[in-house]
């Protein structure tokens, strides 16, 4: 079962994702979250990875106590902790290993122990929060997908739970993007999908579908109310401390922070 996340129903969460060890974007970000008033947030995965300050980053989350769910590039961080994970790509080696010597075995134990889901209760039902689907950290669903895989956002896998309720919504990070979705039924699917809501927050420390940061409030409405929001921040000042970090991969980071497009370094 997905934890849930102990809060009263009329209580506004701010949803955040995929911060990549930018900590000048996060910082602006809670900045916002704390000037619209919002007490509440939650991190949906991909604490560190690509950045020049993912210690930096996972203390401030550690230290404003926001829950957290596990991503991808913490389960790339983790690998050598867990003896089961898959090899690590060639191209990767040198970036993981930077990143991971900056972390540090504690916090990297900490990313290990973080939760896959976690469900908000909402007058009008339960939200699910997950990094990237209901199948685990690499089984993404993008904006362009057939319409089925996001139905299957809110089956009950062994990630989530097997006995896990199905919820209202579900939100989630990892393509970067911010979207919603209405679900439709159709014959062969399971009808009592119709009418559900799938959202991504889009990222905090490396959009992907614009180079400036976002967010999503999920409001404490008696309706479904969720909005998005974009928060400027000193981009030419995140670049400057990731030219002086020695972080690997450096052109490729700086490219993507200023552009908003992918630079490929051996991942999909």
């Amino acid at each position: 079962m997905p934890a849930l996340l102990e809060i009263p129903e009329s209580t506004a969460v701010a949803l955040i994702s995929d911060t990549h060890a930018n900590l000048t974007a996060l910082e602006a970000v809670i900045e916002d979250i704390a000037k619209k008033g919002l007490t509440q947030i939650v991190m949906l995965g991909d604490i560190a990875g690509k950045g020049p300050r993912p210690a930096e980053v996972l203390d401030r989350l550690r230290q404003l106590e926001i829950p957290c769910l596990f991503g991808n590039w913490d389960e790339l961080l983790i690998r050598r902790l867990v003896e089961t994970s898959a090899p690590e790509m060639p191209s990767m080696t040198e970036a993981l290993e930077w990143q991971r010597a900056k972390v540090g075995l504690e916090r990297l134990e900490w990313l290990r122990d973080l939760p896959y889901a976690l469900d908000i209760p909402r007058a009008s039902g339960l939200v699910r929060l997950v990094h990237a689907s209901s199948k685990g950290v690499w089984s993404r669903v993008r904006e362009n997908d057939p319409l089925e895989n996001f139905y299957e956002l809110f089956a009950a896998t062994p990630e989530v739970g097997l006995d896990a309720p199905t919820p209202l919504a579900v939100g989630y990070g990892d393509i970067h993007t911010v979207l919603v979705r209405h679900l439709r039924s159709f014959p062969e699917n399971n009808p009592s999908l119709r009418g559900k809501m799938v959202f991504n927050v889009g990222s905090v420390g490396n959009p992907l579908d614009s180079n400036v940061p976002s967010y999503a409030v999920l409001h404490g409405s008696s309706n479904l109310e969720i909005s998005f929001i974009r928060v400027a921040y000193d981009n030419e000042l995140e670049c400057s401390i990731a030219k002086k970090s020695g972080m690997p991969q450096l052109e490729e980071y700086l490219e993507e922070t200023r552009t908003g497009m992918y630079r490929p370094r051996g991942l999909t």
